[in-house]
């Protein structure tokens, strides 16, 4: 008879994901063996490539209210390198972080708040599986 088991792995290591899982089955003899032996067997582990993904998203709203007040990705994997840039669109840069965990609140330097608009972020970093990724893209600051 075959077994199969089936795991939601969306909850595991949300913010540590590597870009893969190990499994390894332990066997255990039950207390209600009919010949007494009590024991365990383990198998060999099995390691799996899983698909991480990095969303950016186009708008953010940096207004205290607890929804959407930072700007940067949405991982689900913890990238080997990184760098966020955001810029003006006059070529000026407004914020630059390292932290993948770290995103833009809309200030300059610190500050006062940006105004509405249209900025660039340029994101580069290093995927689970060693690639070197770059993407350029618009966002929205809006103030409600």
């Amino acid at each position: 008879e075959a077994n199969t088991y089936i795991e939601d792995i969306s909850l595991i290591g949300q913010d540590t994901m590597k870009g893969e899982i190990s499994y390894r089955v332990l066997a255990k003899e039950s207390d209600d063996n009919p010949y007494g032996v009590m024991g365990e067997s383990q198998s060999n582990e099995l390691t799996l490539s899983i698909e991480t993904k990095l969303y950016m998203p186009n708008a953010f709203t940096p207004n205290d209210d607890g929804l959407n007040d930072i700007f940067g990705p949405v991982l689900d994997f913890t990238p080997s390198s990184y760098r966020m840039l955001i810029y003006d669109r006059s070529g000026k840069m407004l914020f630059q972080t390292t932290d993948p965990y770290d995103g833009w609140d809309g200030t300059l330097n610190g500050n006062t708040l940006a105004r509405q608009g249209v900025y660039i972020y340029h994101l580069e970093y290093t995927s689970y599986s060693g690639v070197r990724k770059v993407e350029t893209g618009n966002l929205s600051l809006i103030n409600p």
